[in-house]
């Protein structure tokens, strides 16, 4: 905001112009606030998509390792699933992480 002090000829001029920096500069303080609460949320939240990340990435290290190893049957179908499932949570976490 630009003031041009020729323009203010009364002392109301003068506080009516103070009055709407001050609402405008609390506007700035407020959003700023804000911001930095918004942002100590993602940071937040992107710790926990990648601590979620981790333990899926080991349980399917561990579910891959096992399933070579079953012979076949029902076992080894569930195991499947097991590890697709798996696959598919942390394909969404990789694509909440993106945002």
């Amino acid at each position: 905001m630009k003031y041009v002090l020729e323009r203010i000829s009364t002392v109301q001029a003068c506080d009516a112009l103070l009055a709407e920096a001050k609402k405008k500069k609390l506007y700035l303080e407020r959003r700023v606030r804000n911001l930095g609460e918004s942002l100590v949320t993602f940071r937040k939240r992107l710790d926990q998509l990648h601590q979620e990340s981790v333990e899926i990435q080991s349980s399917l290290e561990a579910f891959t390792g096992v399933y070579g190893s079953l012979l076949e049957g029902r076992d080894k179908v569930n195991m499947k699933i097991r590890i697709k499932r798996l696959e598919l949570q942390q394909a969404m976490l990789e694509k909440k992480s993106d945002y």
